[in-house]
């Protein structure tokens, strides 16, 4: 062999031991990665994505709601669900407002981020239809870290989050409701 083959194989194990190093390397980084993502889940056992977060369980509701009003006094669990103006799955939502009102042991209210506006707002007529307590705060959809809508957050009567989803199919939101309050 001469020298040129032999510095070629020397330079090219070389590369494969370096590549072998990033290799390991990265797959330790993305372990740790993994396991960070698997530790924040959300509080009904879902994995949380960056866009819809959601408040952590046991975070107080009343504590960062513009205006609790009656909702801090009820001996009751509130099932709030969080809405947009602009959001068209949310007007499915705020349509089905009868089925969620339905369920047993809680309390319904919607908090939207959007200024209510009579004549603009589709959520209006729904919430004065039900009679269910409506108001602007978009104060709390930052401090409860909810960036997809709808969102549902179940708190106790004491305002602590028991369990937080997005999306509010009635059927689901039920379920959560059951497995929270059980």
């Amino acid at each position: 062999m001469t020298g040129a083959w032999l510095a070629s194989y020397l330079v090219l194990w070389a590369l494969v031991i370096a590549l072998a190093v990033t290799t390991l390397m990265l797959g330790r980084a993305l372990r740790r990665r993994t396991a960070a993502s698997d530790a924040a889940l959300s509080t009904d056992g879902a994995p949380r994505s960056p866009v819809q977060q959601g408040p952590r369980r046991g975070a107080r509701l009343w504590a960062v709601l513009r205006e609790p009003g009656e909702l801090a006094a009820t001996d009751r669990a509130v099932l709030m669900i969080f809405v947009s103006r602009t959001c068209a799955h949310c007007r499915e939502v705020t349509a089905k407002l009868g089925e969620l009102r339905a369920i047993p042991r809680v309390t319904l209210a919607v908090r939207t981020r959007d200024p209510i506006e009579l004549g603009v707002d589709p959520h209006l007529a729904m919430m004065q239809l039900h009679d269910v307590p409506y108001a602007h705060d978009a104060a709390a959809f930052g401090a409860l870290d909810i960036h997809a809508v709808p969102y549902v957050v179940l708190a106790s009567a004491d305002g602590a989050v028991l369990a937080s989803r997005a999306g509010a199919d009635p059927a689901e939101v039920r379920a959560m409701v059951e497995r929270a309050l059980a």
